[in-house]
């Protein structure tokens, strides 16, 4: 058995280099196929200009400077960082917080609200209703003891919880800490569309 691969891999080495050695020849030897051949030029292509001329169609200028509007009011700040500032009849006092530097207090801004699933049952039936619902936003944005102040039916009730338990807030921040905000209310509001 070992003879018989010896001697296929001995002739497969032979009939290679044979072809290798035809194809060098016919190659040096510069022999054209056999049989007539067609000589194909390539389609010539018309030479096109290069464009010379630059052509300047408007010059843009840069935009005016902005001035800020002439009736606007800047607070006078005080010592203890918050700032009086009457209205236009100078009767009523406006207080606005000036926070130090390094603090970035604010209030809570909604980040993400998610839509309820419609309720099965309710669909089945054609109901429309709401539900309102209340709950306190954590200190780290999270929605938390969420429930439900008034609704058109109960049916309605599950998926709004639901749906306020994703909710995601920044929350307020007030001398650089973040509270949690109590009492916030949300109202849903399941309508069939048409």
């Amino acid at each position: 058995m070992i003879a018989r691969y010896a001697s296929s891999f001995s002739f497969s080495v032979c009939v290679t280099f044979g072809l290798l050695f035809l194809m060098q020849l016919l190659i040096a030897t510069g022999v054209s196929s056999i049989g007539p051949t067609i000589r194909i030029d390539p389609p010539s292509l018309p030479k096109r200009k290069p464009d010379t001329e630059v052509q300047i169609e408007e010059e843009i200028l840069p935009p005016p400077d902005v001035q800020p509007p002439p009736d606007v009011i800047q607070p006078d700040i005080t010592d203890d960082a918050i700032g009086p500032l009457l209205d236009d009849f100078g009767s009523t006092k406006i207080v606005i917080p000036i926070s130090k530097p390094g603090q970035l207090d604010g209030g809570m801004v909604p980040v993400a609200i998610m839509q309820p699933d419609y309720p099965r049952r309710a669909l089945q039936r054609g109901l429309e209703g709401y539900v309102i619902v209340e709950f306190t936003v954590s200190a780290i944005g999270k929605v938390v003891d969420a429930i439900v102040l008034d609704s058109s039916s109960t049916l309605f009730e599950k998926s709004a919880l639901r749906a306020v338990a994703r909710f995601k807030y920044k929350p307020q921040v007030v001398e650089g800490t973040a509270i949690p905000t109590p009492g916030v209310r949300y109202m849903f509001t399941f309508s069939l569309e048409d």
